[in-house]
């Protein structure tokens, strides 16, 4: 086993080097900067699973909910690595005003008023009329997940299940990466606890990943397959 390395990067493991699909990342790298797009995903559920009633079936149950998930979202940004000081904002994607792509029902910036939820679904409408700081319409159907009619906007914001989503830029650079994926670790480190024991307290359970979470399994489960 001298001199053996393990492969966890998922894109050498799963494309061929000389395939046109590597010949074409390697060419967008070299021409745009830095590869493609790094994303960090909640998914926030409503753990009532013997409830079948849609509505009751809702995450977004009150307005306290989305509440909530704008707190969750606002100390995500605020996670600072140890030493370098990194933040979301040191990663994210920012095409306009400096401001982060967060990709969240949150971003479309409803207030706490009794109308709130029809708001809310004139926003899943129109979204180019709730734009968030970053000015680009926001997809509800990437931001909603399990609704059964994903055409209706009251079916939309019923759904059991929302999915914010963080963009971060990404890069070749091994210093880097580095940065980035110590700051992934601490985002990481808060849903799976902070996080995760707020949702079960409002009976509501969490799923997450980062970029970097699927390279730390394939690393652990290339370890596990070596047999001495």
């Amino acid at each position: 086993l001298i001199g053996m390395q393990i492969e966890t990067d998922p894109f050498n493991l799963w494309v061929a080097a000389d395939s046109r699909e590597a010949y074409e990342r390697q060419f967008f790298n070299s021409h745009f900067g830095g590869g493609f797009y790094r994303t960090a995903q909640l998914f926030v559920v409503n753990d009532d699973a013997a409830n079948e009633d849609s509505d009751d079936s809702a995450v977004l149950q009150s307005y306290s909910t989305l509440e909530w998930l704008k707190s969750v979202e606002q100390r995500v940004a605020d996670i600072r690595t140890p030493v370098l000081q990194d933040s979301l904002h040191s990663f994210c994607l920012k095409p306009v005003n400096d401001a982060c792509v967060v990709e969240s029902v949150t971003q479309y910036g409803v207030g706490d008023t009794p109308q709130w939820k029809t708001r809310l679904q004139n926003c899943v409408k129109q979204p180019v009329n709730c734009l968030p700081r970053f000015q680009q319409p926001i997809d509800p159907q990437i931001i909603f997940g399990g609704a059964d009619d994903i055409e209706s906007p009251e079916e939309l914001v019923n759904s059991p299940a929302l999915v914010p989503t963080w963009v971060l830029q990404n890069s070749e650079d091994n210093g880097y990466k580095f940065r980035v994926e110590e700051w992934e670790e601490q985002v990481e480190h808060f849903l799976a606890n902070t996080v995760a024991e707020e949702a079960a307290s409002k009976g509501l359970r969490i799923s997450y990943n980062v970029e970097s979470s699927l390279e730390r399994e394939l690393g652990r489960s290339g370890l596990s397959d070596i047999h001495i």
